[in-house]
C-alpha cells in the first residue's frame, strides 16, 4: 500500500526542492505539499497521512503550534511528525519532542537524512497501525466471547430451572421469572 506524506513549509522554493529531492520516491509515496500550517490543517482534515514533515519557523502559526493542533485532533493524534528547523536553539528539540514530535532534523537537510528518517518513521507507523488493528480485533473477540458466555449462562440457568421445576413447579417458575 502506498504511503502518504505531507510536507509543510511557508517557503515555496523549499517545498519545490523537497519535491525534486524525493521525486524517485513517487513510486512508493503519495506526497502533498502545504504552504503554511493553515493549509496543512485543511489537508489533514481531508486526508489521512502516514507522516508529516513540517518546518518550525512559519508566519501566522509555527510548526510547534501546528504540532499541538495535530496532537489534539483525533485524525492526526498518532501521525508521526518530523520537524525541520534552521534554528540552533538548544531547547527546541526537547520542546518539539515534548509536544509529540517523532523527530527533529536540521536544515539544510540532505536527501539521505530525510529519506532515512521518513523511512524509519513509516516503519514505526506501520507497526503502530498493526498493533492498533490487532487491539481492535482482540476487543471484537472479547465482546463476541462475552456475548457467548452470557448466552451460555442464561441457557444453564434455564436448564437448571427446568430441572428444579420437575421437582417443584413453583420454584422452577420463580427462577425463570428472575432471569427473564
Amino acid at each position: 500500500m502506498r504511503k502518504r506524506i505531507l510536507f509543510v513549509d511557508d517557503e515555496k522554493n523549499f517545498l519545490e526542492g523537497i519535491r525534486l529531492m524525493l521525486r524517485g520516491e513517487r513510486k512508493h509515496w503519495d506526497m502533498d505539499f502545504a504552504e503554511g500550517a493553515q493549509a496543512a490543517i485543511r489537508l489533514t482534515n481531508e486526508n489521512d497521512y502516514d507522516c508529516i514533515v513540517s518546518d518550525v519557523n512559519m508566519p501566522v502559526m509555527t510548526g510547534l503550534e501546528l504540532l499541538q493542533i495535530l496532537r489534539q485532533t483525533n485524525r492526526t493524534a498518532s501521525t508521526p511528525v518530523v520537524i525541520l528547523t534552521g534554528n540552533a536553539e538548544a531547547d527546541l528539540k526537547r520542546r518539539a519532542l515534548d509536544l509529540g514530535a517523532t523527530d527533529l532534523l536540521n536544515k539544510p537537510v540532505t536527501q539521505e537524512d530525510l529519506l532515512a528518517r521518513i523511512r524509519s518513521v513509516l516503519v514505526l507507523k506501520g507497526y503502530q497501525d498493526e498493533l492498533r488493528e490487532y487491539s481492535h480485533t482482540l476487543e471484537d473477540k472479547v465482546r463476541e466471547r462475552t456475548r457467548d458466555l452470557e448466552r451460555a449462562r442464561r441457557d444453564i440457568i434455564l436448564r437448571l430451572a427446568k430441572a428444579g421445576e420437575m421437582r417443584d413447579e413453583e420454584t422452577g417458575q420463580h427462577v425463570v421469572r428472575e432471569i427473564g
